[in-house]
């Protein structure tokens, strides 16, 4: 049974809410806190009580909705019927995608992106490591069921993540606007493919 959630955590769900709602309305950059109280129906002083300023709800938004998001993710790949290399393949591009989308739903400028970023990932370090546990676990797997050949797992994991990171950057580099997505997702598909037949064409048994 879950505790019940204190006053606090009621009212900050609620302003993480309303503040949604008015990115989804004005985009990141127009919203004022003072859109964020109204919504919400709170006075400005009250909200401060809570958050110093819009940027630190949207952080809070974000990393609550993206821890979400990949416990959903790690689900849908374990439901995949294909080799490890599928798997591994839809993880690491859901992954990429999900981050163009967040930032396209926002409307979020490039300019403050790289001002918050920083935060981002530093709230999401315990999250990463998991990440790379759980591509361990499907290398684990399928090394045990003879799929591949025996490899260090962990240092391959490691690698996995951080070029999946890279090629998203890369993507991203490359198309400065996040609505350009299908181009962008078609970068990311393509050279994640190619990153992954290039590590496993060694590694698959045939």
């Amino acid at each position: 049974m879950s505790a019940t959630k204190t006053k606090k955590e009621l009212n900050k769900e609620k302003i993480q809410q309303a503040a949604f709602k008015c990115v989804a309305r004005y985009g990141f950059e127009k919203t004022t806190m003072d859109d964020i109280a109204k919504e919400v129906g709170l006075n400005k002083a009250s909200l401060y009580y809570y958050y110093k300023n819009k940027e630190e709800i949207f952080l809070e938004i974000t990393t609550n909705a993206t821890r979400q998001f990949l416990e959903t993710l790690q689900a849908s790949t374990l439901a995949i019927a294909g080799n490890v290399v599928e798997k591994i393949q839809h993880f690491l591009y859901e992954r990429a995608m999900y981050y163009v989308r967040m930032v396209e739903q926002t409307h979020i400028t490039e300019e403050t992106l790289r001002q918050v970023e920083h935060l981002f990932w530093e709230q999401m370090k315990d999250v990463e490591a998991k990440e790379q546990v759980f591509l361990q676990g499907l290398l684990n797997e399928a090394v045990a069921n003879g799929s591949i050949k025996a490899t260090d797992t962990s240092r391959l994991a490691q690698i996995l993540a951080s070029m999946g990171e890279a090629i998203k950057s890369k993507a991203k580099e490359n198309h400065p606007d996040l609505r350009d997505t299908k181009n962008l997702a078609a970068e990311v598909e393509a050279n994640l493919n190619y990153l992954l037949n290039l590590i496993f064409d060694g590694l698959l048994k045939v």
